[in-house]
């Protein structure tokens, strides 16, 4: 706190902890801000604002100090402001007029900064506009005696001049005493008032005061624009039909406290030809600073609802953004509750209470009820396949129906069936997106029990996403509503499946292996006239001795064997780290795995130097891969007799890298190069492939210390590239 201030506060702790149990807080600060002012002001002191105050109040001179006196009279307009704004704990009655200075300095902001105009301040409270909207003329009334002498103390404390008298702002636009005779009006209408002082009566008497081009703005509750009371719907739709609204702000929650949590919105009215509105809304807790920083669309005015539901928050979303939305009512019935004039003597019912905040894995649950046969009671009849939600967003479906009692649910929640297809969980995954979500809490009115009417239900706005995008939203949703073990168990589970796929993926590589090595001697026996011998040559081009075929069978055989036994243990049978010295290896690889489908080329070199630490079993498996990957992927034209896979190794900085490239086909175009290490990612599209090859090389490489990637190079030689880092 620095000095000047902490004087001001010393001095005026000192004096209301003397008037506090004397006169009051609230008589305190009436009387101080008198004195201050009489000797501000002198000989230009108003007394009527003098006699309001503090008639009969103690004198100040006997309580502060002439030091302390000094200091508020050097800080007047602070110590004015700050008295102002302690006035909430002292004088319930003012709690209504004061408006923080930052909704004055957001609207005069969002008005253009407005300059050399006279505006008519009805209800002008504790003039917070005169005070921020400098360089204009005020003129207007406040009804209550104690709140317009202290505006006049704080119009003084900061030097503005207006007309601000006492008087009834209500009475002035009934008589139409200002009519036509202001363009500009601006006003911060008591919060909470009925009967002639109701919000939707002075929005009424204030554009019917405006003169052609007149433009007013006015601070109103939410429930003013979305209300159902009939006078609500009545004036909104007025203003909709004569296209009179220009601008709606959502304020955020909870700005007007501590002196109200009542929220509030500016509307922004004009006797002109609007082609549309434009809508803003602030996020709760979003401090205001320009209107360039909130949430906003423009809405034309065929647009609006059939309700003539005007909160922004209907309207606003990322998705207004070229996304497509649909009303609810396209894609599910909408039920109503209705009497219910044959309930049996015992029925299944379902209450509010049985409903979800996150998103259900499981029908709601109902309870068996008596009932006097003579009651007449509204309910919800309820229906297989059915989805119920409430004003926050809670969720439930209903599952099988008892056939022997009839079922019913509460009538303070709500009841759709989805039509065309879509699904119950769907629509109950869009319920609780967050776009759905603050709809259905717009459309709710009401302070005791908030409903949302039928219209508007049907209106709501849901986002269009594809069965895809509804499947992952749903898993996500369903995800998020389990405890840290159930997701626990549910990952574990996921990685078993997948595991097994990759084991039944390499299981089925061996036996297509195999089966195209069978196919070559069979091909070449027929071709003989049955007869082979084990020291014939088949190929030409890649010839292969008859003999190592059955070599190849036969480890074939063997490795299917182990497999099989092993398909089901999902740690893997790989054995411990152990030096491989890739020469070595590559050479019997390929010695063993000989191939009439393509030329291996082993191009780097043999040294102690090049060895590193891996399981060999785990090597071997992601060679395998990736040579399969090659047949099926890149070795596709019959034709060509030229395809290669090359082995080559270096040393790095981060140890040996393994190079394991193919000359045959390259990725296609819409295949994207960092997905094919994703499980179920296949480049070859509808033609059985499984996608685990990529996914279980990346795997088996971390799971080891080391690491994969992949390089496309469709305009060089060698068009496909893995590159395997070992740590040494």
């Amino acid at each position: 706190m620095q000095n000047n201030d902490k004087k001001i506060y010393n001095a005026l702790w000192s004096y209301f902890d003397t008037c506090r149990t004397k006169i009051g807080s609230g008589k305190a600060i009436f009387e101080l801000l008198s004195y201050l002012y009489m000797r501000k002001a002198g000989v230009a002191t108003d007394s009527k604002v003098i006699s309001i105050l503090c008639d009969g109040y103690p004198n100040k001179e006997s309580i502060l100090s002439a030091e302390q006196e000094q200091v508020l009279l050097d800080n007047y307009s602070k110590t004015v402001e700050y008295c102002i704004s302690n006035l909430h704990e002292s004088n319930k009655g003012l709690s209504g007029c004061i408006m923080p200075k930052e909704i004055a300095q957001f609207i005069f902001d969002f008005l253009g900064q407005p300059s050399g105009k006279t505006i008519y301040n009805p209800f002008a409270g504790l003039t917070s506009f005169p005070l921020v909207f400098s360089g204009n003329k005020f003129i207007g009334e406040e009804i209550s005696d104690e709140v317009w002498a202290l505006s006049q103390i704080r119009l003084h404390a900061h030097g503005i001049k207006s007309d601000i008298q006492r008087g009834d702002s209500l009475k002035v636009l009934e008589n139409n005493s200002r009519d036509g005779q202001f363009s500009d009006i601006i006003c911060f209408p008591p919060i909470g008032m009925t009967g002639n002082l109701s919000m939707e009566n002075i929005i009424d008497l204030i554009y019917t005061s405006l003169p052609q081009n007149g433009a007013a703005s006015v601070l109103v509750n939410p429930g003013f624009l979305f209300g159902r009371l009939k006078r609500q719907t009545e004036t909104r739709k007025k203003l909709i039909e004569n296209k009179a609204i220009r601008s709606i702000v959502q304020f955020p929650a909870g700005i007007l406290r501590p002196w109200t949590s009542i929220p509030v919105c500016l509307l922004v009215i004009s006797k002109s030809n609007n082609d549309y509105i434009e809508m803003y809304e602030a996020n709760n807790g979003q401090k205001l600073t320009t209107k360039d920083e909130l949430a906003t669309t423009k809405v034309q005015y065929r647009e609006i609802s059939e309700d003539y539901n005007l909160s922004p928050t209907l309207y606003i979303s990322a998705l207004d953004a070229g996304i497509e939305t649909v009303s609810l009512g396209d894609i599910a019935d909408i039920h109503k509750a209705s009497v219910i004039t044959d309930i049996p003597s015992s029925y299944n019912y379902i209450s509010a209470a049985a409903l979800s905040d996150v998103f259900p894995t499981s029908p709601v649950s109902s309870e068996k009820k008596l009932s006097n046969i003579k009651e007449r009671l509204s309910y919800y009849k309820v229906e297989e396949n059915m989805v119920f939600f409430n004003n926050t967003a809670k969720v439930g479906y209903v599952g099988e129906i008892d056939s022997n009692l009839p079922t019913y649910a509460s009538k303070f929640i709500y009841a759709i069936k989805p039509k065309g297809g879509i699904s119950a969980n769907h629509i109950m995954v869009l319920l609780q997106t967050d776009y759905v979500r603050k709809q259905i809490e717009a459309a709710s009115t009401g302070t005791v029990i908030p409903r949302i009417n039928l219209q508007a239900i049907k209106n709501i706005k849901i986002p269009v996403y594809t069965e895809e995008e509804l499947d992952k939203m749903e898993k996500d949703a369903i995800l998020a509503g389990m405890s840290e073990s159930e997701r626990k168990r549910l990952n574990e589970h996921a990685n078993y499946q997948k595991e097994i796929r990759i084991r039944k993926h390499a299981l089925t590589q061996s036996i297509s292996a195999m089966s195209s090595l069978w196919n070559t001697l069979n091909k070449y026996r027929q071709k003989n006239g049955g007869s082979i011998n084990s020291d014939d040559t088949i190929g030409r081009i890649h010839p292969i001795s008859v003999d190592s075929i059955f070599e190849q069978i036969s480890t074939l055989m063997d490795k299917i064997s182990v497999q099989t036994e092993n398909l089901a243990n999902i740690e893997g049978e790989w054995g411990s780290p152990s030096s491989i010295s890739p020469y070595k290896f590559f050479t019997q690889y390929v010695k063993s795995n000989q191939s009439t489908l393509y030329i291996p080329v082993v191009a780097g070199l043999e040294g102690e130097e090049m060895n590193f630490n891996f399981p060999s079993k785990a090597l071997t498996r992601i060679v395998d891969d990736i040579v399969a990957n090659a047949i099926s992927h890149g070795f596709t034209d019959k034709e060509r007799k030229d395809y290669r896979i090359a082995f080559n190794w270096e040393n790095t900085d981060y140890g040996v890298e393994v190079t394991i490239a193919n000359n045959g086909e390259p990725l296609k175009k819409n295949a994207d190069a960092s997905m094919v290490f994703s499980s179920g990612y296949s480049t070859a599209l509808n033609d059985g492939h499984s996608g685990l090859g990529g996914h279980e090389i990346q795997s088996l490489m971390e799971k080891f210390g080391g690491s994969a990637e992949f390089i496309s190079s469709p305009d060089e030689e060698y068009t496909v590239a893995y590159k395997l880092k070992f740590r040494q």
